[in-house]
């Protein structure tokens, strides 16, 4: 259904199970007009990251990262990777070695600059969180939110239980390298009648690459 609506679009992803059909998928969706594929792949949240459908740790489910690195034509022609995710709502040491093996695998083995978005079910006072963002002589991610909303509140909950609740810790999250700069960021809170699309809000956010790169 999205991808008959969103023409233009170029999907990757695939389900989280051994089978690619089948299981929940971290798609995701960029435009063939503007950027050009130059590699795309999976990996499990697991000790075994390169098995699909693994479970890691003690997480109640498989949870996988699906990432493309684009080439931008319209401007700078720079590359960069852009993943998706979806961490464990059960395990807590899966969700912090989940950040680990993200950071391992996308953001310390190459400095290419890299936006991360998901739904990390954890918030900001987390380890996984810190992992990420706040990391010991490691290369930072940056939360875009919270650049662009420096005061936090009460009201940033992310996860709607489906009744459009607001109260509460934002559990998701668009980071990203110190290449980018965040000119908007936001929770859309969207309704249609009052029913909510999702039980998630959409995090937005605006990002201008300012890293040079040779054309």
């Amino acid at each position: 259904f999205l991808s008959s609506k969103l023409v233009g679009y170029r999907f990757i992803g695939r389900g989280r199970e051994k089978e690619p059909e089948q299981g929940e998928s971290c798609g995701i969706y960029f435009r063939s007009d503007r950027f050009e594929l130059i590699d795309s792949g999976h990996f499990w949240l697991s000790e075994s990251p390169d098995i699909p459908g693994s479970v890691g740790w003690d997480a109640a489910l498989p949870r996988l990262v699906s990432w493309v690195r684009l080439k931008d034509l319209e401007s700078t022609y720079a590359e960069f990777v852009f993943a998706n995710t979806h961490f464990d709502h059960v395990g807590r040491k899966a969700q912090l070695q989940s950040a680990h093996t993200i950071r391992t695998k996308l953001v310390d083995e190459n400095e290419i600059p890299v936006v991360i978005s998901g739904d990390f079910n954890c918030g900001e006072n987390s380890e996984p969180y810190e992992a990420l963002t706040n990391p010991e002589g490691q290369r930072i991610l940056i939360d875009s939110y919270r650049v662009s909303n420096p005061e936090g509140t009460d009201q940033e909950c992310s996860f709607t239980s489906w009744k459009g609740n607001r109260t509460g810790q934002r559990i998701d999250w668009i980071l990203h390298s110190a290449d980018w700069t965040c000119l908007k960021a936001e929770i859309n809170h969207t309704q249609d009648k009052g029913r909510n699309p999702s039980d998630h809000y959409p995090v937005e956010a605006v990002l201008r690459f300012t890293a040079k790169t040779e054309r």
